[in-house]
């Protein structure tokens, strides 16, 4: 029996037309990822009768749900267009995608409105990149609010800087979360050249785990799918992948409303309910995945010396959280919450220096979260 190796493997995907309906990925479809936990699962009924000893033969029954999960660096591509090689994934679990042209420079400005000769290729509620000095091609990113006149940018929270003549200023790819509209894709995995593994009508639920200076933010991935299969006769493309690095933890950028904050480690939860609507006119059961809700959340990590004791926790506080990942051009990741309350909060240790350990849920429904690759 052939071994197979299960750390790194290849993922494709196909854009569904009609959910439900296979689409096989293609050679530029293909997505390199880690962990991939895939169950097959499917009911089986036994059958037992009253006075009788044993079961007799069993008989199969539905398929569910198809579930699988996989984990993939958290990364920009590093060309133009600001285009990730896991685009569609994440337009798929948010449901808004929206690509801001902007490529022009500022001609001065504050901390909260940047000025420009024209405001145009860029949109309300999305990430932009700031320069922080003229051709430095390093970049602070923050969340448009307010576009006036045609020439000036307000935006939050604060820079951490004003903005000097000359300073590029760049739109970003974001998604934010929809209610409804949210795309399905199909996804195969190769076992050999030619047989495969497939789920289709596929939605999901997204995470980001960063957990420390140095270490490379990862995406975490869980699929529901309405059935899987093995499938033969296929035939595996000959794809290649994104080659560009991700950027470190070391390179982050967090404020806590317009204070820089040293945060130790960070993650979030994007909160999506994948709801399989089954039918007894299915021949698989299930005829529909939708997201039926997201409840964004996350928590991280602030040692009190640096940032100050958390308080206010049970009032509950509201506050803005940014941060970002990478601070070049194309290389750069930046993920916004407006309006965060604390909830909860611990008191810990990191070997022998106190921590705060402040959990948050993400208020505001279709604009909790902004998620942006500049």
């Amino acid at each position: 029996m052939a071994h197979y190796i299960e750390q790194l493997q290849a993922l494709f995907y196909g854009i569904e037309s009609t959910e439900g309906t296979a689409v096989l990925g293609t050679a530029t479809e293909a997505l390199l990822v880690r962990d991939l936990k895939k169950p097959i699962p499917r009911d089986f009924h036994e059958r037992e009768f009253v006075q009788a000893f044993g079961t007799r033969p069993g008989v199969v029954g539905a398929i569910q749900s198809a579930p699988f999960s996989f984990a993939a660096e958290l990364k920009n591509r590093g060309v133009t267009n600001n285009v990730p090689e896991l685009d569609e994934l994440y337009k798929t679990v948010f449901g808004t995608r929206t690509l801001d042209t902007l490529n022009s420079t500022a001609t001065g400005g504050t901390s909260t409105v940047i000025t420009t000769a024209s405001t145009a290729g860029l949109t309300v509620g999305n990430i932009i990149g700031v320069e922080t000095t003229a051709s430095s091609d390093v970049y602070e990113a923050r969340r448009v609010t307010a576009l006036t006149a045609n020439t000036n940018i307000t935006v939050s929270p604060a820079l951490s800087f004003s903005p000097a003549s000359g300073a590029a200023l760049v739109g970003s790819l974001t998604f934010v979360i929809a209610e409804t509209g949210h795309q399905s894709l199909s996804f195969q995995n190769y076992l050999n050249s030619t047989e495969y593994w497939q789920a289709v009508g596929c939605r999901g639920n997204f995470k980001i785990e960063s957990e420390g200076a140095g270490k490379i933010p990862m995406g975490m991935w869980d699929m529901l799918g309405w059935s899987w299969s093995v499938n033969t006769g296929g035939t595996r493309p000959s794809s290649t992948f994104d080659t560009n690095a991700p950027p470190l933890a070391s390179t982050c950028k967090w404020s806590v409303d317009t204070t820089l904050t040293d945060i130790v480690k960070f993650s979030f939860d994007l909160g999506n309910v994948v709801t399989p609507l089954t039918s007894q006119n299915s021949t698989l059961g299930v005829y529909k995945t939708p997201i039926t809700n997201a409840k964004p959340r996350g928590s991280f990590t602030v040692h009190p010396e640096s940032f100050g004791q958390i308080t206010g926790w049970t009032a509950p506080t509201a506050f803005q959280l940014t941060g970002q990942w990478g601070n070049t051009l194309n290389n750069g990741v930046c993920i916004n919450f407006p309006t965060c309350q604390r909830n909860p909060v611990a008191w810990g240790d990191d070997n022998g220096v106190g921590t705060n350990e402040v959990g948050f849920i993400a208020n505001g429904g279709t604009a909790a979260v902004y998620l942006g690759f500049f």
